[in-house]
């Protein structure tokens, strides 16, 4: 398309049509503890990073819901049935971030998350990813949104492969 100067705009086709729509769910989160969990979010985020080291990846994007909780030692009722929170968590060699609406976290919740990860608002990440340059980056095109996916610069070197949080669980 950007041989023929198309360009694809962000539109929200549906609000127009689903009038009803509900918004993000506003529970709170919860620690998993790590009694269940089995390791700290310390040991999981040095498990991943070593993982991304193995693949070239400066930083990688996880958008996959039971990921993110299992990563974060977190637990919440987002949805039925999923212990999960809706949110995004990008991890870099030296610096992590979780993008989720802020009103759900406790502030026992930011104490947890701040021991590796800054927080922000659930829709700040569209535009943080605008912010990297000539990066390796690892996704699993599969499971990114296309809003997302395309909000990354194209200087940047995508590497797809399956999540990497999957083979560490």
């Amino acid at each position: 398309l950007k041989d023929k100067s198309i360009e694809i705009k962000d539109i929200d086709l549906i609000k127009d049509l689903w009038t009803n729509r509900p918004n993000l769910p506003k529970d709170k989160i919860f620690i998993h503890d790590i009694k269940f969990a089995g390791k700290s979010i310390e040991e999981k985020i040095s498990e991943l990073r070593n993982s991304m080291k193995e693949k070239n990846a400066d930083l990688t994007i996880i958008t996959s819901l039971d990921d993110i909780a299992w990563h974060f030692n977190i637990t919440c009722s987002d949805i039925e049935d999923t212990p999960v929170a809706i949110s995004y968590a990008i991890v870099e060699r030296d610096k992590a971030y979780f993008f989720v609406e802020k009103d759900k976290l406790t502030e026992e919740v930011v104490k947890h998350i701040n021991l590796e990860a800054e927080s922000f608002e659930y829709d700040e990440i569209f535009d943080f990813v605008k912010n990297y340059n000539n990066k390796n980056i690892y996704v699993d095109k599969n499971r990114i949104n296309n809003k997302l996916y395309s909000n990354l610069n194209s200087s940047n070197n995508i590497i797809s492969g399956r999540n990497l949080t999957e083979f560490l669980k």
